[in-house]
């Protein structure tokens, strides 16, 4: 190399350095990351919550602006049915998506706090701030860290939405044997065996059949939200809503594919200098409303 180029060269890195800004700037992948994101767009619009999602949405605006326009979702509705989305994300067939974890399972390892009787407070308002605690707590991500890896998921948050613990039905419930012998549908595995076990008979009914199947006594009751039921119609063909210990709170989960996390370079770049605002700091600013872990 020339003399002229050498000082060019140390002329360059003077500026570099009393600029502050690192040397790893220069060379670094600015290419753009298209994630396709499976959206489980079964609820409407008027279920405010699961908006989100939506294209042009917040978290697509989010995702831009955190990783100066190097993360792109392309979002799809409906691309999987809601039981299936776990599956295509672990396997790659999408690349993210959120999931009605409650309908998974709610035990290990896919826990659902608010399903799993006793770790919560049956006051929906206590419940959802216990809820956030639990998936906020350090020690917890570590383990969701662990055991969703080895199914290939990774964490990233929850969405708390209305608690799951009302039921729409078309006769007054006020004692627990009231229960016995109904036709109740249940939307999710803790839910379902809570329903057995108040002598209850569980039906698999999808979420736009449920008013008429309650309006020709295909069922006699629903379990779900105060908030849900409405956007469907269930108060127009229901006498009774009636609140249970069951389902205190309900909380979907965005996951992504661990093999495409772990092959973006925009997320190894940010462990090693901060002014590359890629997804990480969701994890922090997530934390408001939503518990983040791992981005």
């Amino acid at each position: 190399m020339c003399n002229h180029a050498k000082k060019m060269m140390w002329a360059l890195a003077m500026v570099l350095l009393l600029s502050g800004i690192p040397f790893t700037a220069f060379g670094a992948d600015d290419s753009v990351h298209e994630l396709t994101f499976a959206w489980n767009d079964i609820w409407g619009p008027k279920f405010r919550a699961s908006q989100i999602y939506r294209p042009g949405g917040e978290m697509e605006r989010m995702l831009h602006e955190r990783s100066n326009g190097r993360i792109k979702l392309k979002i799809i509705s409906k691309m999987f049915p809601t039981d299936q989305l776990l599956k295509a994300v672990a396997t790659g067939k999408a690349d993210m998506a959120d999931v009605a974890m409650p309908w998974e399972s709610g035990t290990y390892p896919l826990w659902n706090w608010g399903e799993i009787p006793g770790i919560v407070s049956e006051d929906p308002v206590q419940g959802l701030a216990e809820e956030l605690a639990v998936y906020k707590d350090p020690d917890v991500m570590k383990i969701y860290d662990k055991t969703m890896g080895k199914i290939g998921l990774k964490f990233w948050f929850i969405t708390q939405w209305d608690p799951a613990n009302g039921v729409w039905s078309s006769k007054e419930i006020s004692s627990l044997d009231d229960f016995k012998g109904m036709k109740i549908r249940a939307g999710g595995y803790l839910p379902t065996l809570g329903i057995k076990a108040l002598g209850a008979s569980p039906v698999t009914i999808a979420g736009s059949e449920l008013a008429p199947a309650m309006m020709s006594g295909t069922i006699d009751a629903v379990l779900t939200s105060l908030g849900y039921g409405y956007s469907i119609g269930l108060a127009k063909v229901s006498k009774y809503f009636t609140l249970t210990p069951l389902s205190p709170t309900w909380s979907a989960v965005t996951v992504l594919n661990k093999k495409k996390f772990d092959s973006l370079p925009i997320c190894h770049e940010y462990r090693h200098r901060r002014p590359l605002r890629c997804p990480a700091p969701l994890s922090a600013a997530g934390r408001s409303g939503k518990s983040a872990g791992g981005l």
